[in-house]
């Protein structure tokens, strides 16, 4: 009767670890050109800092008040080392961030690509245009955008002409596509 609690936990803490990756992976596989919107930019800006902010809070809040679990947490970290102590405390916060926004944030962008929305285009300056890192297609060009009634910039890849995009530069290009909830799907570039 007590094993099957311990095999939920683990198949749950299993999920938890597992589903993270496994979005970032399709993200990446998929590698949505997306623009985000207001929604999405205070979503990914301000909430999910309070969000992490507020677990790393609570967390050295338990600690601060539990003092067996100070004690534990000492321990460890005099046996491992100080300087592993005070790095893991500085990457806490970015990989709860990392966590949650590949739990988050991923998937809006995975649902945005998915699912079509209603048209959208709009006119952008490309203020610059280079060939994407090795780890990418070939073909593969980073072109970053400039909103002519924001002056906000966004950066996308995109995978199509990419001679003739690494030749433009301070030109402005209708982009093309679906809008979202929480932003802009690319569909095409016309210059």
């Amino acid at each position: 009767m007590t094993k099957k609690p311990v095999i939920l936990i683990i198949l749950a803490f299993i999920v938890m670890m597992i589903a993270p990756v496994g979005l970032y992976e399709w993200y990446t596989s998929i590698d949505p050109s997306f623009i985000p919107n207001r929604f999405y930019d205070f979503l990914s800006h301000w909430i999910l800092s309070f969000i992490t902010i507020s677990l790393v809070c609570a967390f050295l809040f338990h600690l601060i008040k539990t003092p067996h679990a100070r004690e534990e947490f000492n321990t460890y970290f005099d046996q491992e080392g100080i300087i592993l102590k005070y790095l893991s405390i500085i990457m806490i916060p970015i990989l709860l961030y990392a966590y949650l926004w590949a739990v988050i944030c991923a998937p809006i962008q995975l649902w945005a690509h998915y699912h079509l929305g209603d048209y959208w285009s709009e006119e952008y300056t490309l203020v610059e245009s280079e060939a994407c890192y090795s780890d990418y297609e070939p073909n593969c060009v980073r072109l970053l955008f400039e909103d002519t009634s924001t002056n906000k910039q966004h950066t996308i890849r995109w995978y199509l002409d990419k001679h003739k995009l690494l030749k433009l530069k301070n030109t402005k290009v209708n982009l093309v596509g679906e809008k979202s909830y929480f932003g802009y799907v690319v569909n095409e570039i016309q210059w």
